[in-house]
């Protein structure tokens, strides 16, 4: 076997461990999105966050039975084995360019989505049990207040029903829900002075570099990938010897 085979082999091999730490890293995501979503529910509408999740576990089973696929191939030099493995990576290479493009082109109707699903939220928030506790729970994690700032309060339902005229946000717009509402300037009071989606679009950019980072590797390893697997289908079977018609074994006219 040559050393340029034996490098594919152990690549492939390699790049098969790296899809089922792959499938495992997707598996915790999308436990993450489908646990954290009752928190947001009312805020972000599904279509932004279960159906993506739900897509992230089926690429994590995708990668599992992938890494699978190629491990076998390689080892076994199974030419079916390493075809489905080019054609499947090949098909998520184009289908990471293709996400990434349309994410991009989408990003703004994203974000609309998420301003627009904060404000409705917060105009129903004291009288839905449900928008009241993502409310507060979004305000009290992201230390944030409104939509795009405490001021987002100042005509909403609960605070206009208010018997105190000096409440002007909820209690969960200040650190440990304590707000000095009679407090005589606004830092004294304890509020949050950014709005919460400001501060989710800032937090996701905050991490856009290593989301970027991180596709980036996983592109360098497909294409690996397809190098490799293409070196192994193409070359000869270290089993099945080339016969020449004037070798004594061979045939002879």
């Amino acid at each position: 076997m040559g050393s340029l085979s034996k490098t594919a082999k152990l690549v492939l091999v390699i790049l098969s461990f790296l899809f089922w730490a792959a499938a495992g890293g997707l598996f915790f995501v999308a436990g993450y999105v489908f646990s954290g979503y009752p928190n947001f529910e009312e805020i972000v509408d599904a279509y932004y966050t279960l159906l993506p999740a739900t897509i992230i576990a089926a690429v994590g089973v995708f990668f599992l039975l992938l890494g699978i696929v190629g491990c076998i191939g390689a080892c076994k030099e199974q030419k079916c084995l390493l075809c489905l493995f080019f054609s499947f990576m090949l098909i998520i290479f184009i289908g990471l360019v293709v996400g990434g493009v349309l994410a991009y082109f989408y990003r703004k109707d994203i974000d609309s989505a998420v301003g627009t699903g904060i404000e409705k939220c917060m105009t129903k928030y004291g009288n839905d049990t449900i928008c009241t506790g993502e409310i507060d729970f979004m305000q009290s994690q992201l230390k944030c207040c409104g939509a795009d700032n405490y001021t987002d309060w100042a005509d909403t339902a609960w605070v206009v029903g208010q018997k105190n005229a000096s409440v002007h946000f909820p209690p969960s717009c200040c650190a440990n829900n304590d707000c000095h509402y009679n407090a005589p300037t606004l830092n004294q009071t304890g509020v949050f002075l950014k709005g919460c989606h400001p501060t989710l679009k800032t937090n996701f950019m905050d991490h856009l570099g290593v989301i970027a980072g991180v596709a980036g590797a996983f592109a360098i390893l497909q294409l690996l990938g397809l190098i490799f697997s293409s070196i192994l289908m193409c070359r000869r079977r270290a089993d099945v010897p080339y016969i020449g018609l004037n070798d004594p074994d061979g045939m002879r006219i």
